[in-house]
Parts: C-alpha cells; sequence; structure tokens
C-alpha cells in the first residue's frame, strides 16, 4: 500500500478526488459525480485497486454541509478499516465554518405529518 487518496467535497457539485504517492499527485479527477465513482475512475485508470490505498485525507472544511458529511465519513470509514483509526479521537471531524442551513418542511412533509395524526 503505497497511495493515498484526498478528497475534497466542501462544494457539492465540484468534488476534487487525487491519487497521491508520498506527496506527489499522480492523478486528479474534478467532477460532479459521486465520490464512489471518481474513486472508481482514479484507481482503474492508474491500474490500482482499493488494497493498494493506504489512506484517505479530506478536506475538512468549511464547505457544503452535506459534502463534507460525506467526505469525512467515507475517509473515517476507509481508514477506519485500513487500522488508522484507533480511538475516538482519530477520526477527522468536519469544519463546517457556520451553523447547517437547515430548510423547514415543505407542503409534502406536512401533508404526511397530517395523514400519520388520522
Amino acid at each position: 500500500m503505497r497511495y493515498n487518496l484526498y478528497l475534497d467535497t466542501a462544494i457539492r457539485d465540484n468534488k476534487i478526488v487525487k491519487l497521491l504517492e508520498g506527496f506527489e499527485v499522480v492523478d486528479e479527477i474534478i467532477s460532479s459525480d459521486d465520490e464512489f465513482v471518481s474513486i472508481k475512475k482514479i484507481l482503474t485508470r492508474n491500474n490500482i485497486t482499493v488494497e493498494d490505498v493506504s489512506k484517505i485525507d479530506v478536506n475538512k472544511g468549511p464547505g457544503s454541509f452535506t459534502g463534507l458529511k460525506v467526505g469525512v465519513t467515507i475517509a473515517n470509514t476507509f481508514n477506519y478499516i485500513r487500522g488508522n483509526v484507533k480511538t475516538w479521537n482519530g477520526l477527522i471531524l468536519p469544519e463546517y465554518g457556520k451553523e447547517p442551513n437547515v430548510s423547514k418542511p415543505g407542503k409534502e412533509s406536512q401533508k404526511l405529518e397530517v395523514k400519520s395524526q388520522n
């Protein structure tokens, strides 16, 4: 395992996946594709497998609430499986930069709530 991946999911529709060997960027994909699609593409076109990847680093933020959650979750899960995370302190935590902008439920959600109360 001599490669690392770097994910930048801070901008929701402009995700970056980099393949690194040491500190050198071997390849890079900038896309609106799903993160897993981009990871598979970058590994395939460089003739390596996921077993060749030691860890995933990630941009912790600030940025898109959902984008950061997804990127950090992918990195933490992969790194845990690889044995790089041994304690809670080893987890990467997102740094949103502000409170999340959570919308109130729309009319469809309100209709469902009314129906379930009857």
